[in-house]
């Protein structure tokens, strides 16, 4: 292998591992973290000693509100898992 094509490689190979690292970022939307992992928002926050989650998406447009949902539906008056 030539000088220059082992460079080629050894830069693919570390551009792959970049990628594969998860890009975070963290904030606090109404009391629960706010995680972006592999382009998704998740909202985690613990409650009783057990982690709870719940899935923004893309974005973090209707965040709060898809929150609330989710903490209606741990008091049993919510829809859904």
């Amino acid at each position: 292998m030539t000088p220059e094509r082992q460079k080629a490689v050894i830069y693919h190979l570390n551009e792959a591992i970049r990628m594969m690292e998860p890009e975070r970022t963290a904030l606090n939307i109404a009391g629960w973290t706010v995680a972006k992992s592999g382009g998704y928002f998740r909202a985690f926050k613990k409650i009783k000693g057990r982690v709870h989650g719940v899935h923004l998406g893309l974005d973090l447009t209707n965040a709060e509100t898809k929150i609330e949902a989710k903490r209606l539906q741990m008091q049993g008056g919510g829809a859904g898992n």
